[in-house]
């Protein structure tokens, strides 16, 4: 995966998404003779059409690229990769954690399924987890009719330097298998949703290969404060507009973070001792339509809160039950 910084070129491509967080940022890397794409958008016409017409604008075409690097492998970020192979066989990177969550692996999808059935179940989520269960049956069932994605095409990053140009960064928390690319010359970072400028990122709980939760909101933090350490003119993000000044916006967002584990923490101390009765009180408008996400965010707050010894939990009648002397 060699290189020179020298020639490198950044562009960026907004593309249409069917998804709540709106257009999603792909980008060209051009480094040393190479036309690298950074993830791949959805998996609509509209989508792939708007990509063709953007590449078109900058003089290329889909079969001039060569690589695909994926941020991250949820669906807004992936999308086109069917198409795009389709086109021209190139090899896709992707951190090794997101290798079966990408290519659908069936045992690993099914393991996953069962993570969330516990989860639900012992954060009371009664009915409402049940049918998110539903859903992510239904999902899978979906992909394994379809063809799947080749696992020799897939690859997994080497450590370190994906060129003399360019610097992979593990940034988990968002997903397990989040990375960002430093590019040495510009100082800029292609950082997935690792810092968005418009939104809050959700840090979504995800299991571990083992089955395990991951402590995916501490992971979060702990992404986002390497990333207000680094040395970086401008973070290119997964979404929205670019960040001019990432340090001052990470620190904002960890702050954020803080003020809203006080804030469970709060109703914790006042009787309301399930994630669901938090989740339902926080976010009562979105329960529903966006319940993935809810969930994961009032469970990443209360493990963040147990990590950092601030809550205790108990198992009572198969569902866990916070408390905390305040």
């Amino acid at each position: 995966m060699g290189g020179t910084p020298q020639n490198a070129a950044l562009y960026r491509i907004a593309l249409p998404t069917p998804y709540a967080v709106g257009d999603a940022n792909v980008y060209l890397l051009e480094e040393g003779g190479r036309l690298i794409l950074v993830d791949a958008g959805a998996d609509t016409d509209e989508c792939w059409e708007a990509f063709v017409r953007a590449l078109a604008g900058f003089g290329f075409a889909p079969s001039d690229i060569s690589q695909v690097w994926l941020t991250h492998t949820h669906p807004d970020h992936v999308g086109l990769i069917g198409r795009l192979t389709a086109v021209r066989d190139v090899p896709v990177f992707v951190h090794p954690k997101g290798i079966p969550y990408f290519t659908w692996d069936e045992a690993f999808h099914r393991m996953r399924i069962r993570f969330f059935e516990r989860l639900y179940r012992e954060m009371g989520c009664g009915e409402a987890g049940d049918r998110q269960i539903g859903r992510m049956e239904e999902t899978l069932r979906r992909h394994l009719k379809k063809s799947p994605m080749a696992k020799d095409r897939v690859r997994p990053f080497p450590d370190g330097r994906l060129s003399p140009g360019v610097e992979l960064l593990e940034t988990p928390g968002h997903a397990p298998d989040h990375v960002a690319f430093l590019l040495a010359e510009s100082r800029k970072l292609i950082a997935g949703d690792l810092l968005l400028s418009r939104v809050s990122s959700n840090a979504f709980v995800e299991p571990d290969a083992d089955g395990h939760r991951i402590l995916s909101l501490v992971e979060y933090v702990r992404s986002l404060e390497a990333c207000a350490a680094l040395d970086v003119a401008r973070v290119e993000p997964g979404h929205g507009d670019p960040v001019d000044r990432p340090r001052e916006l990470a620190l904002y967002r960890l702050r954020r973070i803080g003020e809203k584990a006080e804030a469970v923490r709060s109703l914790v101390a006042q009787g309301m001792a399930t994630a669901n009765e938090i989740a339902l009180r926080l976010y009562p408008a979105q329960y529903e339509t966006q319940f993935f996400a809810v969930m994961s965010e009032v469970v990443g707050l209360l493990d963040y809160l147990e990590f950092h010894r601030m809550v205790e939990k108990e198992l009572r009648q198969g569902v866990w039950v916070y408390s905390c002397d305040f």
